[in-house]
């Protein structure tokens, strides 16, 4: 069955991920599509600050998100800072993915204006999650979840091999079968430039009595519909239906809770951090989501 397992804060994740990970005989760079155990890592981010946590947290989170959502019995390790966090709805996470086969006819430039839609960063050479590359009949890419970036090879508009390489010397490693193409961003950030969501933010911004060139300053990111500091915090303003991790689950999933008083804690802990950035965040008179 499926299975959340709650710890206390992110570094007793960390270590129980890892040793549920040895003792399913599961190493990080086993097959992402196979592999049971994965973390969900809290951003690290101030909380309430426009400030946004690494790509590769991003991605990772993105990775745990799709398991359980998608697979059939995973076990997912959280904390409460990484389940507070809002997500997209489930139902856009599992339309966004591209989901290749070796011998599937695949058009090298659509696919690549896919990829840069989805969120990927177009690099010389791939280096981070998230990175791709292009060139030739080759498209180099490092999707969330994998712990190595994957090498796609067309002949014509066939995939005609995947295979993981190793971004230090470009060396190949495991021949690929399939591979699970998910977006490495929290959530379409052009969803941001439409008029719903530009008057959402309008309306948080007045009530929170924000100067107006504050306003503008947010106005015009949100209208470029791109990555900018904090955009994490915008989701509630691009969509309706922003979510939460725990409404991935399914109805046979399980909750395992590790330490119950040391949760507890964890929880009280994550709430009253997040009521002091709100503290200051009034006190500076800058943007914060309700």
């Amino acid at each position: 069955r499926p299975a959340l397992v709650l710890t206390a804060d992110s570094v007793t994740a960390e270590r129980v991920a890892a040793e549920l990970s040895s003792a399913f005989g599961q190493g990080q760079e086993s097959d992402f599509l196979a592999r049971r155990v994965h973390l969900l890592p809290a951003r690290e981010a101030p909380a309430l600050e426009m400030v946004s946590p690494p790509l590769e947290v991003e991605a990772a989170r993105s990775a745990a998100l799709y398991q359980l959502a998608a697979a059939r019995c995973p076990v997912v390790v959280a904390s409460p800072e990484a389940l507070v966090s809002r997500t997209d709805a489930k139902t856009r996470l599992l339309e966004a993915v591209a989901y290749l086969v070796v011998g599937d006819e695949l058009d090298r430039d659509a696919f690549a204006d896919r990829l840069e839609a989805m969120g990927y960063r177009r690099r010389s050479t791939v280096e981070e999650a998230g990175d791709m590359a292009v060139r030739g009949g080759i498209i180099d890419l490092w999707a969330p979840g994998y712990a190595l970036p994957v090498r796609l090879e067309l002949l014509g508009d066939t995939l005609e091999s995947l295979r993981s390489f190793d971004p230090s010397d470009q060396c190949s490693r495991v021949v690929m079968e399939e591979l699970a193409v998910l977006p490495p961003r929290p959530f379409d950030y052009s969803l941001l430039a439409t008029p719903e969501a530009r008057r959402g933010l309008a309306q948080r911004a007045d009530h929170l009595l924000l100067p107006s060139a504050e306003v503008g300053r947010l106005d015009a990111c949100m209208v470029a519909g791109k990555a900018f500091g904090g955009v994490e915090m915008m989701l509630p303003y691009a969509t309706i239906d922003a979510d939460w991790a725990g409404h991935y689950l399914g109805e046979d999933a399980i909750t395992v809770v590790v330490d119950r008083e040391a949760v507890a804690e964890g929880i009280d802990a994550t709430v009253s951090r997040i009521d002091r950035a709100e503290e200051a965040a009034r006190e500076a008179g800058t943007f914060f989501p309700s």
